[in-house]
């Protein structure tokens, strides 16, 4: 599992915070309380975990983002405070880029393709592997499975200083306990991914065999209930129901020949009532083309009594400019006063001042009187069209009447029409109505039989398909068989490293043990091995605190040598915890020379993230970055250079 750490960016409320991750080893050491800690704590909030609110986080971090690559693809993962969903944006090689809203927790609907329904599932689809599932129990075989998440995975590369001391494999809660177990049974090989498939299989498979088996014993006893045992009995049932119903029917068909098409006062009332309907239809009709007529005419009459005004404005207009001289033309400016015109004639367009003043005034008579001509025959017409539209409404209220009482009528009649002849056909009727549902469900019934026999061949090609499947399952773990010798060799690494480490008490001719069901880790003395010990009676908290972090690199170790399925990152947050490095110094030199060797040698390909109080600095040549960090020091300024306070 490729993870290669680039860069950790916080957005604060007054600054951008950038922190550099990209070296092999990224080795930050200083005094409490300059943000050490939120460092790794962020990385591993990126990465979906919870994150601790200092004082200085919660009132000034924003947003977290985290470069990285995962697998072939350059990925950021950005999320902000308090938020439950990180937004990973990741492009290829061949730059081809998308980006998703990821919920931490599995969401109902799938956010990618049609598999990735978390961050978790999601950065397992980068670094191209699918999800990883595991039986619930570990004693019962049928239980049912449940996703190993990518936060399993963090158990076996960030420990935090909180629980740095405490069990690895979390004793304290069952279900971390056993999803920290799941994990390390996937990466050593007693569970792959095809295991994990056929053992998905095989649980669907076995619920629905059951599903099958009790639908058909259920469908066995709705028809003992209802007094079937075979399928003849059944069709028996469907021929009595055909009888009576063909029965009702023929007394159905005899009540309509016996029906005698009498003339009946309500076939009278419905003539008369379509004739007056049309009738009224066609008044009201009328009214509306009336009342059409009356509004046109009523605006041409406006328009016209408008125009009216505009001829009496113009004949003001022009007798105010008549005889009016113009020094200058109205037109183009020019001065024209000295312009020298023959009589009659005037002087501003020379047109004969004799016709226009002979003509103007009886075209402009003549055009008033003949609107004053139409106004009055548009008034008279109004009227007219008035009187008809009153006489109209009349008329059509009168009808309406006639209609209303006459739908009351009818309504009458038809309560007492024939009521004898509907009761015994509606009875008929209600009798056919039974007859086919009954036969629809006998029809049905039949073939629940052949169900009950389907559903027994279903049985029988499930129980092929589980035998088939455990089969599978068998011959897969008999591949895993490689497992053990894996595990021996996570023993070794483990005590070299504790001997390496110089651990109090343990030397190379001591024997380690990982019981491969509780994965406890236990050390037998030479001297005395019927004294074993492991983490519980390891002794102090400096003692459990190297024990640990001695086992997470025995397994990475282990993992990198034999490409195991694990991320090659290690974060460590003090691993010197509860380990005074003046009294210790040995061991404090000790640790730090053998976490370079590994990164120089078995562990190049992991990155390394380390907090811790003091910098020992190496002694052979590795890819490191060192920064010290203290709250009081711009030279060497804390995670947030700005903030002052707890």
């Amino acid at each position: 599992m490729k993870i290669v750490l680039n860069s950790l960016v916080l957005q604060c409320r007054e600054d951008r915070i950038s922190i550099n991750l990209s070296h092999q080893i990224s080795f930050f050491h200083g005094q409490i309380g300059s943000g050490k800690s939120s460092i790794v704590r962020l990385i591993d909030f990126t990465l979906g975990g919870k994150l601790e609110y200092t004082p200085a986080i919660q009132q000034e971090l924003v947003t977290a983002t985290l470069n990285v690559k995962i697998g072939e693809f350059d990925v950021i993962l950005e999320r902000q405070l308090d938020s439950s969903v990180v937004q990973v944006t990741w492009k290829n090689d061949q730059e081809q880029a998308a980006t998703v809203l990821a919920p931490i927790k599995r969401s109902e609907n799938p956010i990618w393709e049609n598999t990735i329904y978390s961050l978790s599932d999601l950065l397992f689809h980068l670094m191209g592997m699918k999800p990883i599932m595991a039986r619930k129990s570990k004693l019962q075989e049928d239980t049912k499975m449940i996703r190993v998440s990518f936060r399993d995975f963090m158990w076996y590369c960030y420990l935090d200083q909180d629980h740095l001391d405490s069990s690895f494999f979390r004793l304290d809660d069952t279900f971390k306990a056993n999803k920290s177990k799941d994990v390390m049974r996937f990466v050593v090989g007693y569970h792959s991914e095809k295991l994990s498939r056929l053992e998905t299989d095989l649980i669907e498979k076995r619920e629905e065999r059951n599903v099958t088996i009790n639908s058909a014993r259920e469908l066995r006893t709705f028809l003992k209930r209802l007094g079937f045992e075979s399928v003849g009995e059944v069709e028996q049932r469907i021929k009595k129901t055909e009888q009576k119903l063909i029965s009702a029917r023929q007394r159905r068909v005899q009540l309509q020949r016996n029906y005698k098409d009498e003339t009946h006062i309500g076939d009278n009332i419905r003539q008369n009532l379509r004739q007056l309907t049309r009738k009224l239809d066609e008044e009201e009709t009328a009214i509306e083309d009336l009342k059409l007529r009356i509004e046109e005419q009523t605006s041409l009459r406006s328009e016209l009594l408008s125009s009216k005004f505009k001829l009496a404005r113009s004949i003001s207009i022009a007798s105010v400019l008549d005889n009016v001289k113009f020094d200058l033309c109205p037109s183009c400016g020019l001065d024209i006063s000295k312009r020298v015109t023959k009589s009659d004639e005037c002087y501003l367009c020379h047109s004969d001042t004799k016709l226009a003043s002979n003509k103007q005034p009886l075209e402009i008579e003549g055009i008033r009187l003949d609107i004053d001509s139409r106004i009055e025959d548009l008034e008279n017409s109004i009227d007219i069209h008035k009187k008809s539209y009153r006489r109209q409404q009349k008329l059509v209220k009168k009808l309406r009447d006639a209609k209303q009482n006459m739908d009351k009528r009818l309504d009458e009649e038809l309560k007492n029409y024939d009521s004898a002849y509907l009761a015994s056909f509606r009875q008929v009727d209600r009798e056919v109505a039974r007859f086919e549902e009954r036969l629809r469900g006998q029809k049905r019934m039949k073939e629940l039989p052949y169900e009950i026999e389907r559903l027994d061949k279903k049985v029988g090609t499930l129980t092929g398909d589980i035998e088939s499947l455990n089969r599978r399952i068998v011959e897969e773990k008999g591949k895993l068989k490689h497992a053990d010798s894996l595990i021996q060799e996570l023993e070794e690494l483990f005590k070299d490293t504790l001997v390496t480490v110089g651990f109090p008490g343990v030397s190379n001719r001591d024997k380690v043990e990982i019981n491969r069901t509780t994965w406890n880790v236990s050390i037998y003395p030479y001297q005395t091995p019927d004294q074993s010990w492991g983490f519980d009676h390891a002794g102090s908290g400096g003692k459990k605190t190297l024990f640990n972090v001695s086992y997470l690199l025995a397994v990475h170790q282990l993992a990198e040598a034999n490409k195991l399925p694990l991320p090659n990152l290690i974060i460590i947050d003090t691993p010197m915890k509860n380990i005074g490095e003046d009294k210790n110094e040995d061991i404090f030199q000790k640790f730090y020379e053998h976490l370079y060797f590994l990164a120089d040698g078995p562990l190049s390909n992991t990155r390394f993230v380390i907090i811790d109080k003091d910098f020992i600095l190496p002694s052979i040549e590795v890819d490191l970055y060192e920064r010290f960090m203290t709250p009081d020091d711009s030279n060497n300024p804390p995670l947030i250079p700005y903030y002052t306070g707890p």
